[in-house]
C-alpha cells in the first residue's frame, strides 16, 4: 500500500493519494487487483480536519473495494442488475459517495 500526500501552500488543499495492490493466484494465473483512491481537504481551523477525509475514509473504502474484488475474482460473487439499478437510483449527490458508487459498479465490471 502506498500513501501520497502533497500540498503546495497554506491555502491549496492536502490532497492523498492511497494506493493498494496485489497479484492474487487464482486457477486462471496471477491477476492484478488495485485500488486507487483520491481525496483532497483545505483545513480551515487545524489540520486534525484532514485526517478523517484524507486518510481514514480512504482507508475504509479501500478495505471495502480491496475485499468486493478478491470476491468477486476468487469466488465469482456479484449482485443482479436489479439491486445495481437500486443503487444507481440512489446515488447520492454528494461528490465522495456518488464517486464511491460509480467505482462500485466498475468493481462489478458492469459494462452497461
Amino acid at each position: 500500500m502506498i500513501i501520497k500526500n502533497h500540498r503546495s501552500s497554506g491555502y491549496s488543499p492536502f490532497v492523498t493519494f492511497t494506493l493498494l495492490s496485489a497479484d492474487v493466484e487464482t486457477p486462471n494465473g496471477k491477476e492484478r487487483i488495485a485500488v486507487y483512491i483520491r481525496r483532497a481537504k483545505v483545513p480551515v481551523w487545524s489540520f486534525a480536519e484532514v485526517i478523517d477525509p484524507t486518510f481514514n475514509q480512504p482507508l475504509s473504502l479501500m478495505v471495502k473495494e480491496f475485499s468486493a474484488k478478491i470476491s468477486a475474482l476468487l469466488f465469482n460473487h456479484k449482485i443482479s442488475d436489479s439491486k445495481v439499478e437500486e443503487l444507481i437510483a440512489k446515488t447520492s449527490k454528494d461528490e465522495y459517495v456518488r464517486q464511491a458508487a460509480i467505482s462500485s459498479l466498475g468493481i462489478l465490471k458492469i459494462t452497461e
